[in-house]
C-alpha cells in the first residue's frame, strides 16, 4: 500500500502541474502495485482525454460538463 500512496501523490502533484505525461507514468505505477486500484484509473482515463483535448488555461482542477 505504500507504493500505491506514493506513486499516486506523485502522480496527482505531476497531474495538477500539467505535467501530464509524468502524471500517467506515475498512476501506471500505482496500478502496477495494486491492480484495479480505482482512483489511479479514474486519473489516467481524465489524462487520455486532456491529452487529446488539452485545455487552454489549465488550473490544476477538473471541471464536469454534467452530472
Amino acid at each position: 500500500q505504500g507504493l500505491l500512496r506514493n506513486r499516486y501523490a506523485d502522480g496527482l502533484m505531476a497531474y495538477r502541474a500539467g505535467r501530464f505525461d509524468e502524471a500517467r507514468a506515475a498512476f501506471e505505477a500505482a496500478l502496477d502495485a495494486v491492480p484495479g486500484d480505482g482512483p489511479s484509473a479514474a486519473l489516467l482515463s481524465r489524462i487520455e482525454g486532456l491529452q487529446r483535448n488539452p485545455p487552454a488555461d489549465w488550473d490544476g482542477a477538473w471541471h464536469m460538463d454534467g452530472k
